[in-house]
């Protein structure tokens, strides 16, 4: 069986500006692109696919990666573009395997479908846990509060 590791990291400069926006109304854009940017630390066995360029939106990319794990279930390919840049992540499933793939490596890897979402669901709610620890009014956010209900 396949070891997915996952970590993050935000960056500290980023506090002030999430001080700044109502954590309950942003949506899935300001998510996306532009709240709790850091670096992501991805690794599947021993192939790398770590985003650690410190302007990564690390809650945008676990709700990304757990959107793949779950359209996996459905469709055959699947792709995370990183904002500002022209990387990205590509799945592919095969059977029940999922090959992954990024623009800056070489090295592809492969995990069940099921471990896959397994691993992206813990690092998704592990973010939202630590993120509303420091933020609270995250939790009452209809996207977040609809991403744990599926947790």
């Amino acid at each position: 069986m396949s070891n997915i590791e996952l970590r993050y990291n935000i960056e500290p400069s980023e506090n002030r500006k999430i001080d700044e926006v109502d954590l309950a109304a942003a949506d899935r854009t300001q998510i996306d692109y532009y709240l709790f940017c850091g670096d992501i630390y991805f690794r599947v066995d021993d192939v790398v696919f770590d985003a650690n360029w410190g302007w990564v939106p690390v809650l945008g990319f676990a709700l990304n990666l757990r959107d793949a794990g779950q359209e996996l279930t459905y469709i055959d390919n699947y792709r995370i573009d990183f904002t500002e840049s022209n990387d990205y992540l590509k799945f592919t499933k095969y059977n029940q395997n999922v090959y992954i793939e990024a623009s800056y490596t070489d090295n592809i890897a492969c995990v069940s479908l099921t471990y896959l979402n397994e691993a992206t669901l813990e690092f998704l709610l592990r973010i939202i846990n630590d993120i509303s620890a420091k933020w609270p009014a995250l939790k009452t956010n209809l996207i977040i509060k609809h991403n744990i209900s599926e947790g």
